[in-house]
């Protein structure tokens, strides 16, 4: 206590140690890849094993049934993936043996989906009237008709994929009835409860082994690599190591959710922020929301503007699986609301530092201001001032120069217990690059 201590690891890391759950080999171990279904929750209809079964160091090939149902809402955890498992000797003869796999799958109904119908079911529930209000205060329609002036905006941003520095990836051992497993997880009693459910024993047979990860971001709270690994190798019968390739990596993750953002906002004659109204598309069934997908009614500038209203709309069906990626959601809605604060800024002809200041300096809504007993979930207006004050101090935002093709953002962020600011300084040349 009181002292500095450099990261214990540190020196084995730079230098190359095998910590990382990608360096585990217990003897005897065969390497595993799992090919997937291109579309969540299709399923192989047929498939050259038999041909893949004789190619070099290939020791087993099987299709793989999965776990899925037909729920449009996947849940965190799904199980195991529909999909054929190639066990061979080393990953790379296992990949290369994928090269020559054909299969004829069955996509089932995620085929249907698309960019462009998420983006037109989206721009449809914008045109109707809220799913659910999620939090309001004040008068919006009446302060929207005082307004001397009426801005509207769009927002939409897309699904994210964590791209972890090492891919997914899991080595397991089944033997006697017993399960011993070398995870890189977030959530050991998850790898516990599913592993021991996908082989048929007891979560008390069932021994966890952590192992440094390089990477995590909310990726490793989804332990379907563990599952794999544990549910081959007691299909093989010798310890398996599941090693995700990037390919596989980014097209079944559990993606940090897309979402669309319908606003509108009034400025009385003086520039002030009067009305705010928003409108949150987002995918569900309309009763349950995805995995992540939701929001947060406090987020600024609720309960700082005289009157709000937040609405959802969350009956887009989704055959992809979601999951946290940091701050599971506000990395995206923060895009959204500081950009259109800032349009707010620019339409009254004021200083977008000039307008969140003032904001923050008003005394909050009944419900909406800072609780002590629940800082997780409430913002403290001095710090969220504090954070934007000192970005801009370091920034030398107030002595900013405007010059042709470059110009300053700054922008603040409450979420998570933590405060955070950043300005930008952007330069194009004549280009637009």
């Amino acid at each position: 206590i009181g002292t500095s201590r450099s990261g214990v690891d540190n020196h084995d890391i730079v230098t190359g140690k095998p910590l990382f759950g990608i360096d585990v080999e217990p003897a005897g171990m065969l390497h595993a890849i799992l090919v997937k279904c291109p579309v969540f929750g299709g399923k192989v209809k047929t498939a050259n094993t038999a041909e893949i079964a004789k190619l070099p160091g290939v020791r087993k090939v099987m299709v793989v049934a999965g776990t899925l149902t037909g729920d449009k809402v996947l849940p965190l955890n799904p199980g195991i993936e529909p999909g054929v498992a190639i066990l061979a000797d080393t990953w790379w003869q296992a990949q290369s043996a994928r090269a020559s796999l054909k299969v004829e799958w069955d996509f089932g109904p995620g085929a249907k989906q698309s960019s462009a119908s998420f983006a037109q079911q989206a721009a449809d529930a914008l045109k109707q009237p809220f799913g659910q209000v999620v939090g309001q205060y004040g008068n919006v329609d009446t302060a929207l008709k005082g307004a001397s002036k009426v801005l509207e905006a769009t927002y939409s941003y897309p699904f994210l994929p964590h791209n972890t520095l090492e891919p997914q990836g899991s080595t397991a051992s089944f033997k006697d009835g017993k399960l011993e497993i070398w995870s890189t997880t977030q959530d050991p009693a998850a790898v516990r409860r599913l592993t021991a459910r996908i082989t048929g024993i007891s979560g008390s047979d069932v021994t966890i082994n952590m192992v440094r990860a390089g990477g995590a971001f909310g990726r490793r709270y989804v332990n379907d690599d563990d599952v794999e690994a544990a549910w081959l190798s007691k299909q093989a019968g010798r310890p398996v190591k599941v090693t995700w390739s990037r390919e596989d990596d980014m097209t079944h993750d559990s993606y940090r959710p897309a979402g669309t953002i319908g606003l509108k906002a009034g400025l009385d004659a003086k520039g002030n922020v009067v009305a705010w109204r928003e409108h949150f598309v987002t995918f569900g069934d309309g009763k349950r929301t995805i995995l992540n997908g939701g929001i947060d009614p406090h987020d600024f500038p609720a309960g700082y503007v005289p009157a709000y209203q937040l609405g959802m709309s969350n009956s887009i069906p989704l055959h992809l699986r979601t999951g946290p990626l940091r701050a599971p959601g506000a990395n995206g809605q923060a895009f959204v609301l500081q950009s259109f604060l800032d349009e707010l800024a620019f339409a009254a002809g004021r200083d977008p530092l000039d307008l969140q200041l003032e904001l923050l300096s008003h005394s909050p809504a009944a419900g909406f201001g800072f609780q002590p007993h629940n800082p997780f979930g409430s913002t403290n207006p001095e710090r969220l001032r504090g954070v934007l004050e000192t970005v801009a101090e370091m920034s030398n935002w107030r002595k900013r120069k405007k010059e042709q093709g470059r110009g300053m953002g700054i922008a603040a962020f409450f979420c998570h217990q933590s405060y955070f600011a950043e300005a930008a300084d952007v330069s194009v040349d004549a280009q637009n690059r």
